[in-house]
């Protein structure tokens, strides 16, 4: 018993020591391309944007940004 202490004691205190993932810097940008082919049919880039930081009931969050450039129809025929 004395050991599993020591062992859960060591592992505590090495987890503490341990950092968390950092986030990307402000202005950060990512681009995905969309080909989706069941409705609405897409066909563009969407772009996030890490743009600020926000608090939400005391909770500080990352506000992303979202931009669709490309193309949106109902039928797939009028893609192309």
């Amino acid at each position: 018993m004395c050991k599993l202490k020591l062992i859960m004691f060591s592992f505590f205190l090495l987890t503490a020591e341990l950092k968390t993932q950092t986030w990307r810097p402000l202005g950060a940008k990512w681009h995905y391309r969309i080909n989706n082919t069941n409705a609405p049919f897409y066909d563009g880039v969407l772009e996030l944007n890490y743009s600020s930081t926000v608090s939400v009931n005391s909770i500080i969050c990352k506000e992303i940004v979202g931009a669709f450039h490309g193309k949106q129809t109902q039928h797939s025929h009028l893609l192309q």
